[in-house]
């Protein structure tokens, strides 16, 4: 193995090759690098992205949730909840009661989701990350003392600014219909009027239409006992396989009631998730097929390689090497100019991301001036070497097996 090696290093940009075959194994070696630090740098801007997106829905999505299988009513007891929250790895656990409703704000009305949620909810998500005005304020005896509205409901900075919410001093309404009463009647309408405490920063789609009020006041503006859901936040700082054996668990302490399901994180954004590695891996072999149509230039640079060397090829063989190690010797020459032009290329591409990380040299086109986001990860790098030396092979096996061809013709 050592002196195929050792040939294919000397042949490798060798001072005896023809000019020609230096020449097109220079710019395979430069298409391999343009095209590996075309997908780092790809690959992190998709990553950046992603990570800018979905860190709004880290601060504020449950790490697993707890769902019926049917209906809108979650049958899950307290003793079980207690439990659930006294599991090992578990940070906290809040029970929500989500409905919709009708706000009005003045004038001004329009449909929200209405999230009813204790105080643990404080416990639960990151308050300075998620809270951008106000005080996180569920319930305000003071107020009450004074005879004024007690009841405080969290806003989705996308409904205050549609409504402006803060223009006028004046509380929001929330109404919800009463399905036990008549179509006609005054009782039609379940209202309760709130004030608005703080403006959350939600994911776009939960900006413009969620509002949290207090789990009592949600009971009983939507007469209904019980939680919708229950959210589970993990500890942070947990491994892989923590998670994985904390979500068996979780789902072994549910397992005989069939009428509640788990879902993951990831899973409350399916379609969201989906959209994103589909797009990252469409670029991804886009970018691949643009490296395979730059291996035919090593395809060729090998095949004039292996014209020029023949006899040095006829030689070794009757000295005893064997075909299969003259066929390796031009295997290996491919991956040779693979392994130079990924070396190149991920210098090149992993340079410039770091630049942009550090200095924000590319800045996006909009109402505000932004540097591009962009994000590393060794994950992709992996994947991009595969595919640089996949490609490298792919290119090395005609010119290899004409090469064992030619021998056996020649030595004839």
């Amino acid at each position: 193995m050592r002196l195929p090696i050792f040939i294919s290093r000397r042949y490798f940009f060798s001072r005896n090759n023809p000019g020609v075959v230096n020449i097109i194994t220079g710019i395979s070696v430069l298409g391999y690098a343009i095209g590996a630090a075309g997908l780092v740098i790809l690959m992190s801007a998709l990553n950046g992205f992603e990570s800018i997106i979905f860190s709004t829905y880290q601060n504020t999505d449950a790490d697993y949730v707890m769902l019926p299988v049917s209906g809108k009513r979650l049958e899950v007891s307290d003793a079980l909840i207690k439990e659930i929250g006294q599991t090992k790895g578990v940070k906290a656990v809040v029970g929500v009661l989500k409905d919709k409703a009708i706000l009005r704000y003045g004038d001004n009305q329009t449909a929200c989701e209405v999230v009813g949620v204790d105080e643990g909810i404080k416990g639960f998500w990151q308050m300075d990350s998620v809270i951008s005005e106000g005080k996180p304020i569920l319930y305000d005896e003071k107020q009450v003392s004074r005879g004024m509205v007690g009841d405080m409901a969290w806003l989705g900075e996308g409904l205050v600014y549609r409504l402006g919410v803060g223009t006028i001093d004046a509380p929001i309404r929330l109404m919800v219909m009463n399905q036990d009463a008549n179509v006609m009647s005054v009782d039609a309408y379940n209202e309760s009027i709130f004030v608005p405490s703080a403006m959350l920063k939600l994911p776009d789609e939960e900006s413009s239409k969620r509002v949290y009020i207090g789990l009592e006041q949600a009971r009983s503006l939507f007469l209904k006992e019980g939680y919708s859901e229950l959210m589970v936040r993990f500890n942070r700082g947990l491994g892989v396989a923590e998670r994985v054996r904390l979500e068996e668990e979780l789902g072994r302490k549910v397992a005989g009631n069939k009428e509640v399901k788990w879902i993951t994180g990831q899973e409350q954004h399916g379609t969201l998730y989906k959209m994103f590695n589909t797009e990252k891996w469409i670029s991804f072999g886009i970018l691949a097929f643009v490296l395979l149509l730059i291996s035919f230039n090593l395809i060729g640079a090998l095949s004039l390689l292996v014209i020029d060397k023949q006899r040095d090829f006829l030689m070794m063989f009757r000295m005893g090497m064997s075909l299969w190690h003259i066929r390796l010797l031009v295997f290996l020459e491919g991956i040779w100019v693979a392994i130079t032009g990924t070396v190149l290329g991920l210098i090149l591409g992993v340079g410039l991301v770091l630049l942009q990380q550090r200095f924000g040299l590319v800045k996006t086109e909009s109402t505000f001036t932004l540097a591009y986001p962009v994000e590393l990860r060794v994950f992709d790098l992996g994947w991009i070497c595969l595919l640089t030396l996949g490609l490298g092979l792919f290119s090395a096996y005609i010119p290899g097996y004409r090469a064992g061809r030619t021998i056996i013709a020649r030595n004839n």
